[in-house]
């Protein structure tokens, strides 16, 4: 039994109270009634017994009002009681959903809490992951920086930082699959330094190395974006045109010719000049493979040497 219904319990015993000891005092002004009639009757024809009975009647009449008064005031205690109870009910009902919604409001608190520490733990999540990316990232960088330093040391000739051997070789093979494939022609021209062992004898090594450089760069700064030059090995270079037919190509290795020819390389205190040799030719159908574009090349290039050297031959 909660408290409610103690309430309601304790307001209809004494409303049940009111009730008993209205009836008592009916009882009581009945007997007295009662009684007084006896007494008239039994009086019998004595002067006076109208009056008496006049006065008991009017006071019984008197008594039937103050019944009537008194039930009359107890059902209205019984409705004020009842509406009193149905406005404590109400108050109680309003109380118990400013209770729930409390709850509710301190639920929702809760559970808003919960999520903003989530949310939180997601935001402290997602910055050590930023940070173990861009980490991984940076190392991937680093690495792939690495790896093409190496590459780029794997193709380039120490000395006169130009591509060397190796990676000529390789560009050569992909040079010749696309004429075979699409028929797209390229040039191939080999310089050779004439009477180089001179300059190293009479100079030093060093002036040597001096003079491969700078011829190198004179070549590498002169030749077409597209073109590929490579140290052959020694005191040679290799120089692949696509594209240009060996005519055209022989036009290339003369201007480079007459550049290094008029060209005075210094080194401390000497100045140093020199000429070179070259061998022009082209791709062609019947070469069955990429060496057989070197052969015909080099070939061309002995024959420069062998006609006095500073010249440019074709085949």
């Amino acid at each position: 039994m909660d408290w409610l219904e103690l309430l309601l319990l304790v307001l209809f015993l004494l409303g049940m109270g009111m009730v008993v000891t209205l009836w008592i005092w009916i009882w009581r002004r009945l007997n007295q009634t009662v009684g007084t009639a006896g007494q008239i009757h039994g009086l019998g024809g004595a002067e006076g017994t109208s009056d008496k009975v006049n006065a008991e009647f009017a006071e019984l009449e008197k008594t039937k009002l103050t019944i009537h008064s008194l039930l009359k005031n107890l059902e209205d205690q019984v409705q004020s009681m009842v509406e009193e109870t149905g406005k404590y009910e109400n108050n109680l009902g309003e109380h118990s959903a400013q209770i729930k919604k409390a709850q509710t409001l301190a639920t929702l608190q809760q559970i808003e809490q919960a999520l903003l520490e989530e949310v939180d733990k997601m935001k402290m999540s997602t910055i050590a992951y930023k940070k173990e990316l861009d980490d991984a990232q940076n190392k991937l960088k680093e690495q792939e920086q690495v790896l093409e330093k190496l590459s780029k040391d794997a193709s380039t000739d120490f000395l006169t930082q130009v591509f060397n051997r190796g990676a000529f070789d390789r560009r050569l093979i992909e040079e010749f699959a696309r004429y075979k494939r699409y028929g797209q022609i390229f040039s191939l021209v080999l310089f050779d330094l004439d009477h180089f062992k001179e300059i190293n004898d009479n100079f030093g090594h060093l002036a040597g190395d001096r003079v491969l450089k700078a011829v190198a760069l004179l070549i590498n700064e002169e030749k077409r974006v597209a073109d590929f030059l490579a140290r052959y090995g020694g005191e040679e270079f290799a120089l692949i045109l696509p594209g240009i037919d060996k005519e055209t190509a022989r036009t290339v290795a003369e201007k480079f010719r007459r550049k290094i020819e008029v060209t005075t390389f210094k080194f401390e205190n000497y100045n140093i000049n020199l000429t070179v040799s070259a061998g022009v030719t082209d791709v062609k159908t019947e070469d069955e493979v990429p060496t057989d574009v070197v052969k015909r090349a080099d070939e061309a290039l002995y024959q420069a040497k062998s006609e006095g050297r500073n010249k440019v031959v074709v085949k």
